[in-house]
């Protein structure tokens, strides 16, 4: 137990440092996470012992939560890659194949942009098996209802869509919302920003699938997409 609670959140901070330890040595260095983890730990054995019941619990409800909040999050990203999925399919069985793309390729986890998280993405090839552009899909849920978050997740989202277009101009981004009551205004916003955006007036535990209305609306866009009717638009738009 105590084990787990020194070693998450300073797994988090060093992954991506043992990760370039491991890159950048010669032959490699398999055991360098294993090695940093027992050596932190090492550290903080003495300090361990002196742990009030009170911070431990705090602790641990903060990893559950945490634990939680992560499961809720992958349950969404499902919800978004098949409805993303569905909308390909359709185009394929009505056309008999990706219009001007010769092969897609839907990723089967997030991928980082920058210090961006894209929680869904499809990458668009030609016949040489070449890249494209890709499909972006940055998801943001709240259990809250409106208030300041709409402001901050507004601003996440246009965070988000900024460092895609200096990465990839030619990437489309379709932004996904699923929180109650959000600002009428904010939501404006990300339309005008987004290639397209679907938000959803529920709480995240009430978002199982998108509406007929809202799948209709992204399988319409996968079509011009791929038939190679529209074009990714600018972050300033």
């Amino acid at each position: 137990m105590f084990s787990w609670l020194i070693r998450d959140a300073p797994q988090q901070r060093l992954g991506p440092l043992i990760q370039r330890i491991i890159r950048s040595a010669k032959k490699g260095r398999p055991g360098a996470e294993a090695d940093a983890l027992s050596a932190l730990i090492y550290k903080y054995r003495g300090n361990v012992k002196t742990f009030a019941w009170q911070a431990i619990r705090e602790v641990i409800i903060d990893r559950l939560e945490g634990s939680r909040r992560s499961i809720k999050g992958h349950e969404k990203e499902a919800v978004v890659r098949t409805a993303l999925l569905t909308a390909i399919q359709a185009f394929f069985e009505k056309n008999g194949s990706y219009g001007k793309y010769a092969r897609i390729e839907l990723a089967d986890r997030e991928v980082m942009i920058g210090n961006e998280t894209f929680d869904v993405s499809v990458n668009l090839m030609d016949a040489q098996g070449n890249r494209v552009r890709r499909i972006l899909v940055p998801i943001k849920t709240r259990e809250t209802e409106g208030g300041g978050h709409a402001h901050l997740f507004t601003r996440d989202i246009k965070s988000a869509m900024s460092a895609a277009k200096l990465d990839n101009a030619n990437d489309f981004l379709i932004a996904v919302i699923v929180a109650k009551n959000w600002s009428e205004r904010e939501k404006e916003n990300i339309r005008n920003w987004a290639d397209h955006a679907a938000i959803f007036d529920l709480s995240p535990n009430e978002f199982t699938e998108f509406s007929n209305e809202e799948q209709g609306k992204l399988s319409s866009f996968v079509a011009s997409l791929l038939k190679g009717q529209i074009s990714p638009k600018t972050i300033m738009d």
